[in-house]
Formats: C-alpha cells, sequence, structure tokens
C-alpha cells in the first residue's frame, strides 16, 4: 500500500456549545495522517468542497478515495473525483466497520478534541481555527504506535512522499 492510496473520507455529526454541524475527516491508512473541516451540513456540495480542500492541502498525491456508499459521497463529490481522475471505491452503506481507520479518528476526535471543557468556540467561524490546531497537533505531535512512534509528519517526511512542507498553525 502507497501513501494516498484508498484515502478513507467519513462525516460524523457534532453538537458543541449549542449548536451542531458535520465534520467530515480523511485519514490515509499508510501514514495515519487526517485532515477534516466543518461545515453546517453534509451534502454532496459539502463533500465536494472538503475532497478540494483535501487535495490541495494533502502532502502527498491522493490515488485513490474510499467511502461509504451514503448521497454525501454521490452527485458533485463523484463529479470531481472523476474530474481530478482519484478512483472512487464506494463501500456498502452504513457499514462503519469497513471504513474502520476514520471511525477511529472519528472517535479520537470526540474524545480528545470536542469533548474538551475548554473548547469555547460556538460558530463554524470560531470552531475552524480550533480544528485546525488539533489537525496539526494530531499530525505533527502525536505519535502513533503503528508507525513506530513517529507522528504522521514525521512518517511522510521520512519517506519522502512530501509534496510540501507541514503548515505552520500560529
Amino acid at each position: 500500500m502507497k501513501m494516498g492510496e484508498r484515502v478513507q473520507i467519513d462525516h460524523m455529526t457534532v453538537t458543541k456549545n449549542g449548536f451542531t454541524f458535520k465534520q467530515f475527516r480523511s485519514r490515509d491508512r499508510k501514514s495515519k495522517s487526517i485532515h477534516a473541516q466543518i461545515y453546517s451540513n453534509a451534502t454532496a456540495k459539502s463533500a465536494r468542497k472538503f475532497l478540494l480542500e483535501l487535495v490541495e492541502k494533502s502532502p502527498f498525491k491522493i490515488l485513490s478515495i474510499q467511502v461509504d456508499g451514503v448521497s454525501e459521497f454521490m452527485a458533485e463529490f463523484e463529479n470531481e473525483c472523476k474530474k481530478f481522475e482519484i478512483p472512487l471505491i464506494v463501500l456498502q452503506p452504513r457499514r462503519p466497520d469497513y471504513n474502520g481507520g476514520v471511525e477511529r479518528g472519528n472517535r479520537i476526535f470526540r474524545e480528545e478534541f470536542y469533548n474538551k471543557n475548554n473548547l469555547l468556540a460556538n460558530n463554524l467561524a470560531e470552531m475552524r481555527p480550533e480544528l485546525e490546531k488539533a489537525l496539526w497537533k494530531y499530525n505533527n505531535y502525536r505519535p502513533h504506535h503503528h508507525l513506530n512512534g513517529a507522528t504522521p509528519m514525521q512518517y511522510i517526511l521520512s519517506n519522502n512522499h512530501s509534496r510540501a512542507v507541514s503548515p505552520v498553525v500560529s
């Protein structure tokens, strides 16, 4: 398996500080790196926006994408995958066990980010920079057992698969 091969994408509903939003998340199976973004709803249009951001910000080329077969990953999302010539693997809907890595990432972010009492953001504009900081921390500081204690970004850089340097979050 190569980096960027069968990048798993999913979304989850989050309610924090009285507002509800949808978080889309991707996880690379090889490097364990993740990317996420939040939107007011989970539609094919939101999924398409997420894909565009993922392709732009990924430190490696996206070779294929794996999603479950729900409507958010159809229409505009499918068309955008075709434009980028990214093969789309569609799993049976509502089978989280088939998309286990990204589902585990959802749980980690619920426990380690969204459930924090000091996360005071209460709208998308306030939450997005907080999420960006959490993603940076996850990818740059959180060691992973399956990467022999390396962080996802250390693994990417040490294997010379990076298209760009890691972003700095202020």
